[in-house]
């Protein structure tokens, strides 16, 4: 079983081909109690939904991240997940779930799954 309590933001994160996919920007660690709704356990960062700056207006009127369904949202928050920065300056950035981390190696992270297997935002 992997550690995912020692998932930081700034940490590089691989897919299963070992191909760069980008940063971590941010963790929001598993719901401890599934029937309590809403995350027990949360990052040691401030939510990024929950910061207001003009770069997030912008992408909340373009409608990003907030156009998530609910239940795409409460599984992954459900079960813990990583928001990445893309290291591509047209990528996307990605939501990976803690299941799919496959090891920890320094500031690095690997995943169980390729880039293109994971949800975009």
């Amino acid at each position: 079983m992997i550690d995912t309590t020692q998932i930081k933001e700034g940490m590089t994160v691989y897919d299963e081909d070992d191909n760069k996919i980008g940063t971590v920007d941010y963790v929001q660690y598993t719901d401890e109690d599934y029937n309590k709704p809403g995350p027990e356990t949360v990052s040691t960062a401030s939510d990024p939904r929950s910061e207001m700056n003009i770069l997030k207006s912008f992408a909340q009127a373009l409608g990003a991240e907030d156009d998530m369904p609910t239940e795409v949202r409460e599984y992954y928050e459900r079960y813990g997940y990583i928001r990445l920065k893309s290291s591509g300056i047209f990528d996307s950035d990605y939501y990976v779930t803690l299941n799919n981390v496959s090891a920890i190696i320094g500031d690095n992270i690997h995943l169980t799954t390729t880039k293109d297997e994971l949800m975009a935002v």
